[in-house]
């Protein structure tokens, strides 16, 4: 297997010491790795509740997955919002959706009351569609946010695209038409196989040293009730009736709830 060197983490300038479980801990609160939701999910208990907070990391923070990730800040499901309507049903997967899409304002919280210094760049981005079918889709994905009373996503089709009869009349509010090129100017590209696009919110973060300046943040301001141990492989969750213990390779660590 090929070395995997990480832009992200090579722009680490970690300080402070590696800290593992000193020994056995009793928490309100335990979560299983530090990476980016691990980080996050720890800012907000601490902020918004008196509880105590355990993060517990295997190796280091933002080093898995988050710290070898493409740095994208992207708010949406990996599945259609039309599948998540069909198996959920419209109010459920438009609460989801909703939830999803307000990480934006999450992201702002963050920011402000951390006062966060790692770079957040925010966008629109634009997806690129070369087929009727696929444009369709959205579209119908379109019809389904408005059904829900939500915001639908701006969506462009050139103008005398093959196929364009096909589309339904009552999705003809949909979506704009407009120049092929001006399409291909939306999307960056001279590949004429592209017929539409969507416009949505985008954004690229360093998401190792966001979460690594986040936990700086924590220690600081909420050290009595935040511990941070690295180096702290988990090997077992025992749920019990009332709380959980967490069995790591040398000590325990009791606590009302766990989130992994």
């Amino acid at each position: 297997m090929k070395s995997n060197h990480s832009p992200w983490l090579k722009q680490l300038k970690r300080t402070r010491p590696v800290a593992s479980l000193p020994g056995d801990l009793k928490t309100d609160i335990a979560i299983v790795g530090a990476g980016i939701a691990g980080v996050t999910t720890a800012f907000f208990i601490l902020r918004d509740t008196d509880k105590s907070v355990a993060l517990l990391e295997a190796s280091k923070v933002a080093h898995g997955a988050t710290g070898h990730n493409a740095g994208q800040a992207v708010p949406y499901f990996e599945r259609p919002f039309s599948d998540l309507v069909k198996e959920f049903g419209l109010q459920m997967a438009a609460e989801g959706q909703k939830l999803i899409e307000s990480t934006w304002t999450l992201f702002d919280e963050i920011y402000q009351e951390a006062q966060l210094q790692t770079p957040l760049s925010r966008f629109t981005g634009y997806a690129g569609f070369t087929s009727i079918d696929q444009f369709q889709l959205h579209l119908q994905n379109n019809a389904w946010r408005l059904k829900a009373g939500m915001a639908t996503e701006p969506m462009y089709l050139a103008e005398g695209a093959a196929g364009q009869d096909q589309i339904p009349d009552n999705f003809a509010e949909l979506y704009s038409v407009i120049a092929h090129e001006q399409v291909l100017h939306l999307l960056e590209t001279k590949d004429k196989v592209y017929l539409g696009a969507l416009a949505d919110p985008k954004g690229v973060v360093n998401s190792a040293l966001f979460c690594e300046e986040l936990v700086g943040y924590m220690l600081n301001h909420f050290g009595h009730r935040f511990v941070l141990a690295e180096h702290t492989p988990v090997q077992q969750v025992n749920l019990m009736r009332k709380g959980a213990v967490i069995q790591c390779e040398t000590y325990r660590v009791s606590c009302e709830r766990v989130v992994l």
